[in-house]
């Protein structure tokens, strides 16, 4: 629009815009560039197992969209100086054969990331906890916690549960692994109540219109002790003696997990992972800062010379 009211109502000006054209070229290269993965038996006698270890990475690459999650990414780090990545199991995944469950990779929004304070990186050996935050919806919280809890959750954030948009199957509980079964992007398979054809009509992610309840996974480094009783059985020159004795063992021997929503604590207890499960690609590393430097905030600059001409 032309502020000065003289002459033309509108006019247009062609603008170059610089970060779109440098993150594709950068975006091309490292795909085009990246080493594919194989893994080589050792011995001729291990040949059985490479192959079913590649097998399993194949599944995993086309299961998960290789080509398109990277893509996305990669176009994270570049835009906002870093991206986060998570590699969970997930229990919801119905496969056509009735099984369940598979591993799921993701790009998390950022903006639903939280490392500590004081982190430069996503390494564990410095990283003391960070928290996710993301969306679910009633049946989620009533399949993997029961439907009192769920309740008290929609009491605790006011939010009423709009259970017509709600067509999932229910889900089977299996303990803490359960637990990361969490928020999916929507071109995830996902199967309707038939257990046969892939549905996408719900979405239980960031834009989902019946995830309406967050929770907050947080994950910390929680050196605690406990104590439980063993039974130690020895011989003595009078014959066998059973003895019950205490010992001091360490309660969360890789990760604390908690889970969150509204007042209620879902769960609380040991990581159902030995290692973290999120990874982490920046752009343009900056030292002692967790968050790079993405192409917007390095183009700035000439993007705004450019944009005066």
């Amino acid at each position: 629009v032309n502020p000065l009211l003289s002459g033309p109502g509108w006019r247009a000006r062609p603008v170059i815009n610089m970060t779109v054209a440098l993150k594709r070229q950068k975006a091309a290269i490292l795909l085009e560039s990246r080493p594919r993965t194989q893994i080589a038996p050792r011995s001729p006698h291990q040949d059985g197992i490479a192959a079913e270890a590649n097998a399993v990475m194949q599944h995993l690459q086309e299961y998960n969209k290789e080509e398109k999650f990277l893509q996305k990414f990669i176009d994270d780090a570049q835009t906002y100086g870093s991206a986060i990545g998570k590699a969970y199991w997930d229990e919801t995944v119905l496969h056509p054969d009735g099984t369940r469950g598979d591993v799921v990779w993701k790009t998390l929004a950022i903006e639903n990331f939280f490392p500590a304070p004081d982190a430069e990186d996503l390494d564990e050996n410095g990283l003391t906890d960070c928290m996710e935050m993301h969306r679910v919806d009633f049946t989620y919280l009533a399949d993997a916690f029961g439907e009192d809890v769920a309740r008290r959750c929609a009491s605790d954030t006011g939010v009423e549960p709009d259970l017509a948009r709600e067509r999932r199957m229910p889900l089977s509980r299996s303990g803490p692994g359960y637990l990361q079964s969490s928020v999916q992007n929507g071109d995830q398979n996902r199967y309707d109540r038939t257990g046969t054809t892939p549905s996408s009509l719900w979405d239980y992610g960031q834009s989902g219109t019946s995830a309406r309840y967050t929770v907050y996974e947080w994950w910390r480094k929680d050196s605690s002790m406990g104590t439980r009783e063993k039974i130690v059985q020895s011989m003595t020159p009078q014959g066998p003696v059973v003895q019950t004795v205490t010992e001091m063992y360490q309660k969360y021997p890789f990760w604390r997990l908690t889970l969150v929503c509204g007042e209620e604590v879902l769960y609380d207890g040991p990581s159902p992972y030995r290692v973290l499960p999120y990874f982490k690609c920046d752009d343009i590393p900056v030292g002692h800062r967790f968050w790079g430097q993405g192409a917007p905030e390095v183009c700035e600059p000439m993007q705004q010379e450019l944009n005066k001409r």
